[in-house]
C-alpha cells in the first residue's frame, strides 16, 4: 500500500469505506488475548523459558484535540519532546531469541514523571503489568531498561513472586554484605554490611570469565544490598576491554547465574525490534485519528500485525 496507513487511504484498497474503519476502530477487541494466542502457538518453544520485557516508545503526533499529547522522552532526539507514548509489554522466548508483542497501552497525559507524589508514569507502567500478571503465571523474570528500576516497580513484581532484570546507575550507591567475626570487645549486634560498593578495585568482586556470545565482555558479580531499593541485589559488573568501560546489571533474584542475567538482559533488546518494524512497516505513526478508543485500536493493530508477520515468516 502506497502511503500513509490512515483510514481514507486504507479505503482505496478494499470494498469497506473510510466511516467503515472509523466505526470499527471505535469497537473493543480484546488484543491482548488475540496476541497470547498467536505467542502459544507460534512464538513458544516447548518447555523454553519465557521472558517479559517493558519498555515505551515515542509517536510523534500533532493536532490539538488528540487524546494523550504530552511531553515525552524521545530516544532518538535524546530529549523529552511534546507527541504521544505507548507502553509496550512483550514475551521473549528465549531459545528462539524473538519477541512477540502482549499488551499495547497508551500513556495518559498530565502524569508526573516523578514517583514521588500522587498518580504518576511509574504508577500507570505499574499498573500495566498488574493488569497482565493473570496470563503470565510462566513468566518469573521481567526485563526492563534502566529508567524501570524503581523502588515502586521492584517491590510491586517482589510482591507477586516476580524478578525485575536492569541496569543500574554507573555510580549506584551498593553495599557488600558484612563477612567475619564479630568484632571482639564490640558492643551491639553484629555489622551487616561490609563497606561501599567500589567499581575500579576488583577485590571483592567473583571473576566469572568471559561472555559466550562476546569474549570482550568480562563478567564479575556480587550479592549486594541496595539502600535505594532496601532489597539484596545479584549485580553484574560487566567490563568492556574494548572501551574499558563497565555497566551494572542486576536481578532482584540473589541465587541467579550473573551470566545468565547479562543474556538475559541482552534479550531485552528484541522489543526494539518490534517498535521498528511497527514504524517501518505497519504503520504505528501514521494513525490520524484523534480519540482515545481510536488511537488505542491503531496502536494494538499495528503492533499486533508485526505478530502477524512473523507467523508468515515461519510458514
Amino acid at each position: 500500500m502506497q502511503g500513509r496507513a490512515n483510514f481514507e487511504n486504507m479505503s482505496r484498497y478494499c470494498r469497506m469505506d473510510d466511516k467503515t474503519f472509523r466505526r470499527h476502530y471505535d469497537k473493543f477487541f480484546d488484543w491482548l488475548k488475540f496476541n497470547l494466542v498467536v505467542f502459544d502457538l507460534w512464538g513458544r518453544t516447548p518447555g523454553g523459558v519465557i521472558l517479559a520485557a517493558l519498555d515505551c516508545s515515542f509517536v510523534s503526533k500533532s493536532g490539538k484535540n488528540t487524546y494523550g499529547l504530552d511531553k515525552f522522552w524521545s530516544g532518538v532526539l535524546g530529549k523529552a519532546k511534546k507527541g504521544l507514548e505507548i507502553s509496550v509489554l512483550a514475551l521473549i522466548d528465549v531459545s528462539g531469541a524473538s519477541a512477540w508483542t502482549l499488551d499495547v497501552t497508551q500513556t495518559p497525559p498530565g502524569l508526573s514523571g516523578s514517583d514521588e507524589n500522587g498518580f504518576s508514569r511509574i504508577d500507570f507502567y505499574i499498573e500495566q503489568i498488574l493488569d497482565c500478571l493473570p496470563y503470565l503465571t510462566e513468566v518469573v523474570y521481567f526485563v526492563a531498561d534502566g529508567f524501570y528500576a524503581k523502588k515502586k516497580i521492584i517491590h510491586a513484581l517482589r510482591n507477586n513472586n516476580k524478578h525485575l532484570i536492569t541496569k543500574l546507575r554507573p555510580d549506584a550507591n551498593l553495599l557488600h554484605a558484612f563477612e567475619g567475626e564479630h568484632p571482639k570487645g564490640k558492643r551491639g549486634p553484629k555489622p551487616k554490611f561490609g563497606g561501599k560498593a567500589v567499581y575500579n578495585d576488583m577485590s571483592k568482586w567473583i571473576y566469572l570469565g568471559c561472555d559466550a556470545k562476546y569474549d570482550y565482555l568480562q563478567v564479575y558479580t556480587q550479592v549486594l544490598w541496595s539502600p535505594q531499593f532496601e532489597c539484596w541485589l545479584r549485580v553484574a559488573l560487566v567490563h568492556n576491554t574494548k572501551t574499558k568501560q563497565y555497566i551494572l546489571l542486576a536481578s532482584t533474584d540473589t541465587s541467579m547465574c550473573a551470566k545468565l542475567l547479562l543474556t538475559y538482559y541482552q534479550l531485552r533488546f528484541q522489543i526494539e525490534f518490534l517498535f521498528r518494524d511497527a514504524k517501518q512497516f505497519t504503520g504505528l505513526a501514521h494513525c490520524q485519528a484523534r480519540s482515545e478508543q481510536k488511537l488505542d485500536f491503531h496502536f494494538n493493530l499495528s503492533l499486533a500485525a508485526v505478530n502477524v508477520a512473523q507467523v508468515q515468516r515461519k510458514l
